[in-house]
């Protein structure tokens, strides 16, 4: 993760530290007895899930939030994934990535993401 900033905070860094918290806690909590063991081999797919709306909700730039949507749409996949839901596995599951990325492709033509040699010369005609 980039040290992205904003306002003075550095995302990544922010992101990062805050999962790490909340997984140890948990850990920390189960071993206490307070709530049942934490198994973060079942419950994996919470730190993608995480770390995609903390970049969806903070990201400064478009390209920052499209990682977002890459780090949800795994956590998504692995949710599902684990939990079976509707019947689906990891080997059921994957096309869910061939779906969204052709949707990006599509979002990006429609929209005309420029690329960033577009965008410098853009800045260059401006100077």
């Amino acid at each position: 993760m980039k040290g992205t900033q904003r306002g003075g905070i550095a995302i990544g860094r922010l992101v990062i530290g805050l999962v790490l918290v909340a997984v140890g806690g948990l850990w920390l909590l189960g071993n206490l007895g307070v709530v049942p063991p934490f198994d973060l081999g079942r419950y994996w797919y919470l730190i993608p899930l995480v770390i995609g709306a903390a970049k969806l909700a903070l990201g400064p730039d478009g390209e920052t939030r499209r990682s977002g949507v890459w780090f949800l749409l795994a956590g998504l996949y692995g949710w599902v994934s684990v939990e079976r839901i509707g019947g689906l596995s990891y080997r059921t599951a994957w096309p869910v990535f061939v779906i969204a990325g052709g949707l990006l492709l599509a979002f990006d033509a429609l929209g005309g993401r420029r690329s960033s040699a577009a965008r410098a010369k853009e800045v260059d005609d401006v100077r």
